[in-house]
């Protein structure tokens, strides 16, 4: 072997030994940086949790600001908004009182981030969120990773599980989902301490100008027509209302909701053997017509809903 021989095999050694170090470094950013987002986000949670928790408490009075005073007393018992004035009893929940610029955010009702809960106005989101100073994940570009944690809670009196009380579940642009016509009055009692009552809430997109708290006369997803009348302690409108006279406090514009009884399970159809055709025939499809008087008057509240024919055998479920 010549002396230019050992020359060449000694800087293979080096690229190698290079490349290794790198991977090390690569391996030692993911374990570090990666860990202090775990201990990050678990500190947040810790924070979000009872905040939600506490912040629900002032739902029924729809009190955002003894929400948001709620949820950022847990943020400082648990550590964060340090610098605030008076600390740990003010207030202060700013970017400008936390040494790592954290945010504090309520939403009520939920934003769209809440999942099945978004838009529920019967609850509360509470999400905490700060950058982390990368450590050794800068060697790969990343200077910063986000770390976000959130919860939601509601407020649950007996009787009273669901915030609303009349929900138009179309999520498409029909309009009209939500449609009050006749001569009588429907009144959905309000949501206070001791009174089950609720909200109005309607899906549909259907919209005409502006999404604003007036209903105007064009096209909208929630219709009142005629002479008949729609009180409520609050209605929500995915898309606009369409009526000559607003007599309820309106949000146009709002977000979602889904359907408040997808989890439940579905009945069993070879409960129902009237629903079949002779015994072990195929399941039918039924139909229903109901009549409900509001308050003892003639008012009249419709909606459409679509199912599926049953096809299936006389033991399969049906939603």
């Amino acid at each position: 072997m010549t002396p230019s021989d050992r020359s060449d095999q000694r800087g293979q050694v080096l690229v190698i030994f290079a490349g290794g170090l790198l991977t090390l470094l690569v391996i030692a950013a993911l374990v570090i940086d990666l860990g202090f987002v775990f201990m990050i986000r678990r500190a947040e949670q810790n924070a979000a949790d009872p905040g939600a928790i506490a912040a629900a408490r002032f739902i029924p009075a729809g009190d955002y600001a003894g929400m948001v005073s709620a949820a950022c007393f847990y943020a400082q018992q648990n550590g964060f908004f340090s610098n605030a004035p008076g600390y740990p009893t003010s207030i202060g929940c700013v970017p400008g009182n936390d040494p790592n610029g954290t945010t504090l955010t309520v939403n009520y009702p939920p934003s769209a981030a809440a999942g099945e809960f978004a838009g529920y106005p019967g609850f509360v989101e509470v999400g905490i969120a700060r950058q982390h100073v990368s450590f050794l994940a800068r060697i790969i570009g990343i200077n910063q990773i986000g770390v976000a944690s959130s919860a939601v809670a509601a407020f649950n009196s007996p009787g009273n599980s669901n915030s609303n009380s009349l929900v138009a579940l179309d999520t498409g642009g029909t309009c009209a989902a939500g449609h009050v016509h006749g001569t009588g009055t429907v009144n959905i009692h309000p949501v206070t301490p001791g009174i089950d009552g609720g909200y109005v809430h309607v899906n549909s997109t259907c919209s005409t100008g502006p999404k604003d708290t007036t209903c105007d006369n064009g096209s909208g997803a929630l219709k009142v027509d005629g002479t008949s009348t729609l009180n409520a302690p609050h209605v929500y409108v995915t898309g606009t209302c369409q009526s000559q006279s607003t007599m309820f406090p309106l949000n146009e514009g709002a977000v979602q909701i889904g359907d408040p009884l997808l989890q439940l399970p579905p009945p069993k159809l070879s409960d129902y053997p009237n629903g079949q055709c002779g015994s072990g025939g195929p399941i039918t499809r039924t139909s229903i017509r109901a009549s409900i008087t509001v308050d003892g008057t003639s008012g009249t509240a419709s909606s459409s809903c679509w199912r599926p024919a049953c096809t299936s055998s006389p033991a399969a479920g049906s939603s």
